[in-house]
């Protein structure tokens, strides 16, 4: 899957991050609310039986869900560090221009 071409709003990459940390349950809350990641295959319904033999089903985070998360944490770091560069580069050329001006 391209994750460069996948964005998602900041909702849907809450609700991601809240089924990565566990299943969730398909209530039709939840269904509204996994609509969009569901579509891209970003989380999947798994049955699950319970001790009582009842089935239910939850929503959990696929591998490719997973993938997108380290994808957006991966790109946010790099991001600040290319931020910092980007303030200290022009921390030296205004220190460089103050400097050629004195002289």
């Amino acid at each position: 899957m391209d994750f460069e071409q996948l964005v998602l709003s900041t909702e849907d990459l809450n609700v991601l991050r809240v089924i990565a940390q566990g299943p969730v349950d398909c209530t039709s809350e939840w269904t509204e609310r996994v609509k969009t990641l569901y579509e891209k295959k970003l989380v999947e319904t798994k049955v699950k039986l319970e001790k009582m033999e009842i089935r239910s089903s939850v929503y959990q985070i696929t591998t490719d869900g997973k993938l997108y998360l380290r994808y957006i944490d991966r790109r946010k770091s790099e991001m600040h560090f290319a931020n910092t560069m980007s303030v200290l580069a022009f921390m030296v050329s205004v220190i460089a221009l103050i400097v050629s001006i004195i002289r």
